[in-house]
C-alpha cells in the first residue's frame, strides 16, 4: 500500500475495545425483551432526535470494523497476495455476512411454519451449524479432505434449509432487510474497496467520508433516485467505518512522522470536525440510529474514539493488560459470541423450555440476567475455543 506503513502485529487496545463492545451488543440485544426498565437502558425511537449507550453499539462495531481494515489488507499483502486474491478475499468475506444476515433475518421473521416441514427452530438451529462447519476456523494438522468435505456439507446444508423455508403466503426466503451482519458485510465492502483505491492516502479517504455525507444528505432532501445507487443509510454506515479507517492511520501508520502526542492531536482534530460537522447537520438530520443519520455517525465516532484513546493509554502505554485477559475469547471470536444466543434460543425452542426465570423479565433484575448472561456467553466461548471453533470469514 503506497501510502502505508504498519506494523504486522495485532493493537491490543483495539482487540480489548472489540470484545468490549460484543459484550454489549449481545447484552442489549437481550435486554431488549425486559420491560418496565429506563428508556435509557433502549434504543430511542426513529424521531426522538436523542441516543443512548445502546445506539452506539452498532456504530461501534462498524468503527472497529474500520481500524482494522487496514492492519487485515497490510497481513494479506504481506503474506503475498495478490490485489486480484484481496478482491476475491473481501468479496467472500462480504457475500458470507450477507448471507447469514439473510437466513438470521428469514428464521426470525415473516416465516410461516404451517408450510415447513421442519420447525422454524430446528431450521434456525441447522443454519447456525452449517454456518459453522463453512466458516470455521479449522486448526492447521486437520486433514485437508476433511475440511472440504465439512465445507460442502455446510454449503449443501444451507442449500437445502433454502429450500425449505416457507415464508408468508408461501414465499421463499426474502431480502427484507441485510440484518446485522449484512450491513456490516456491505460496509466493510464499500470502506475496504474506498481504501485500497485511495491507497491509504488520507485526503482522499476524508473526502470519500464527506462525498458519502452529502450523498446521503442529497437524497434525504433532494434526489431521493439516489438511493438506486446506493442505499442512503449504507452511505452513512460506510462513513463510520472510513472514520475508523483515518483513525488507524492517522495513530498507526508509521509513513506519518510524528510523536505519539502529536498523533493524539491529529485525531482528536479530525474527530472533533466530524463532531462540529454532526452539530452543523443536527437541524436538518436529527439523531437517529434507526435512520442512519450523519449526526448519529458522527457523535458515534467521537465516542468510540474516546473510549479507543482510554484503552490506548492503559493497555498499550501503561502495559496494564491483566484486567483484559478475561476479554480476549470475545475479542478474537466476535462472529461466534454474536450467533451463541441465537443458537441457544433455538435449543429452547426446540426442547420447550427457558433459562430465563420470570422475575428476570423486567425491571432492575432483568438488566442483572441479561448482563450476566451476556458474561455467561464469553466464558461458552472461550470453551468453544479450546475445540477449535472459531469463525472467519
Amino acid at each position: 500500500m503506497k501510502n502505508v506503513s504498519l506494523e504486522n502485529k495485532r493493537i491490543l487496545s483495539i482487540d480489548v475495545l472489540r470484545g468490549i463492545t460484543i459484550l454489549v451488543m449481545i447484552w442489549v440485544n437481550e435486554m431488549s425483551s425486559v420491560i418496565n426498565i429506563s428508556p435509557l437502558m433502549k434504543h430511542m425511537p426513529a424521531d426522538a432526535d436523542k441516543m443512548t449507550f445502546v445506539d452506539v453499539v452498532f456504530p461501534g462495531f462498524l468503527f472497529l470494523v474500520g481500524m482494522s481494515i487496514p492492519f487485515a489488507i497490510n497481513h494479506r499483502l504481506l503474506k503475498g497476495d495478490s490485489k486480484m486474491q484481496l478482491y476475491k478475499h473481501i468479496l467472500i468475506r462480504t457475500i458470507g455476512l450477507l448471507v447469514l444476515g439473510i437466513f438470521m433475518v428469514n428464521g426470525g421473521t415473516a416465516f410461516d411454519e404451517s408450510q415447513m416441514i421442519i420447525s422454524i427452530a430446528l431450521w434456525n438451529f441447522l443454519a447456525f451449524v452449517f454456518a459453522i462447519l463453512i466458516w470455521n476456523m479449522y486448526p492447521k494438522t486437520m486433514n485437508e479432505t476433511t475440511i472440504k468435505v465439512l465445507k460442502v456439507i455446510g454449503i449443501v446444508g444451507l442449500i437445502v434449509l433454502f429450500f425449505l423455508y416457507k415464508g408468508e403466503n408461501g414465499n421463499m426466503m426474502q431480502v427484507h432487510w441485510w440484518g446485522i451482519l449484512g450491513l456490516i458485510g456491505l460496509a466493510y465492502f464499500f470502506s475496504s474497496f474506498i481504501y485500497i483505491f485511495s491507497k491509504g492516502n488520507l485526503i482522499l479517504l476524508i473526502s470519500a467520508i464527506v462525498l458519502l455525507t452529502g450523498f446521503f444528505a442529497l437524497g434525504k432532501t433532494k434526489f431521493p433516485s439516489l438511493s438506486f445507487m446506493m442505499s442512503l443509510e449504507h452511505a452513512t454506515h460506510s462513513t463510520i467505518t472510513l472514520s475508523g479507517v483515518v483513525v488507524s492511520l492517522l495513530f498507526f501508520n508509521k509513513k506519518i512522522s510524528a510523536t505519539l502526542m502529536q498523533r493524539v492531536k491529529y485525531v482528536v482534530g479530525f474527530v472533533l470536525a466530524l463532531l462540529l460537522a454532526g452539530f452543523l447537520l443536527r437541524p436538518y438530520f436529527t439523531i437517529s440510529k434507526i435512520w442512519a443519520t450523519p449526526t448519529w455517525c458522527f457523535y458515534s465516532v467521537g465516542i468510540m474514539t474516546a473510549l479507543f484513546l482510554v484503552l490506548y493509554y492503559v493497555l498499550d502505554v501503561k502495559n496494564k493488560t491483566n484486567w483484559s485477559n478475561w476479554m480476549k475469547p470475545a475479542a478474537t471470536n466476535p462472529l461466534l459470541i454474536y450467533i451463541l444466543p441465537y443458537i441457544l434460543i433455538s435449543i429452547q425452542k426446540m426442547l420447550g423450555f427457558s433459562i430465563v426465570p420470570e422475575f428476570a423479565t423486567s425491571g432492575i433484575q432483568g438488566i442483572l440476567w441479561t448482563f450476566g448472561f451476556a458474561l455467561l456467553m464469553v466464558w461458552v466461548v472461550k470453551w468453544f475455543n479450546k475445540f477449535n471453533i472459531r469463525l472467519h470469514l
